[in-house]
């Protein structure tokens, strides 16, 4: 099951309403697109190796904004009401000016050899913005300008004891805060600082998509199936599965 697939699907679930047609916008050509992120007029796309793309026509057309952008490998995207925020290969990079430039902001983040350690995914909660790493969870109280670890409760990675589980993405309800990893989904209560895993009832822990629809929270597993909790992730249920094929 793919993004779009599991998309779909969830759209199905909430039982919206879809009249419109899809058609083909003029780009954005740079790779493949995997991200999208919404900021007053404008929307924007994360790409890989191609960096991140701007609409203001409602995506009639793009047009590259990477200026500061040292990796254009873009995981993620999400913006509060200044700043708009990417997670790439290596860190963290902010905007405050729609896209028209970009500096990195990975201060306390984790590194390898290699450099800083890749961001997943990116979410904005009340006043702190969460990033989703190679190495757990990290948090910002100040717009991304310094960061810290917020592991407790989440495991080390099997292979790499230094280092917690990848956290891939987030999803966020008005008093919880959800953390989609390899070894399913966390829940933390009190703004990231402390996590709980909440699995039960979910009978695949691969999962590749988390997100959340009105009271409902779904989650997408590698294996093409999708669940779905209506009481904060305290239990899940499989509520599909049909003509949802598995991820490459």
């Amino acid at each position: 099951m793919n993004r779009l697939s599991f998309l779909i699907v969830l759209f199905i679930l909430c039982s919206l309403p879809v009249s419109a047609q899809w058609v083909q916008t003029d780009g954005p050509y740079g790779g493949t697109v995997i991200c999208f992120e919404v900021s007053g007029n404008d929307i924007f796309a994360g790409t890989d190796h191609g960096g991140v793309f701007r609409s203001t026509d409602n995506g009639s057309n793009w047009t590259a904004v990477n200026s500061g952008l040292t990796y254009l490998y873009i995981y993620d995207l999400v913006s509060d009401s200044v700043n708009l925020f990417a997670g790439t290969s290596h860190g963290i990079y902010r905007s405050t000016d729609r896209g028209t430039s970009w500096m990195e902001v990975s201060n306390g983040l984790p590194s390898t050899p290699q450099g800083v350690i890749w961001v997943n995914g990116l979410i904005v909660s009340g006043a702190n913005l969460f990033a989703g790493t190679g190495d757990g969870i990290y948090r910002s109280t100040d717009s991304g300008v310094s960061w810290s670890g917020v592991n407790d409760g989440i495991p080390k990675n099997l292979s790499d004891t230094t280092r917690h589980i990848d956290v891939d993405k987030f999803a966020v309800s008005d008093t919880n805060l959800f953390a989609r990893t390899w070894s399913g989904v966390f829940r933390s209560t009190d703004g990231g600082t402390s996590w709980t895993e909440v699995n039960e009832g979910l009978t695949s822990l691969n999962l590749r998509a988390l997100a959340r629809c009105g009271n409902s929270l779904y989650a997408g597993t590698s294996n093409g199936h999708v669940f779905r909790s209506t009481d904060e992730g305290d239990h899940w249920g499989e509520v599909g599965s049909a003509n949802v094929k598995s991820f490459a």
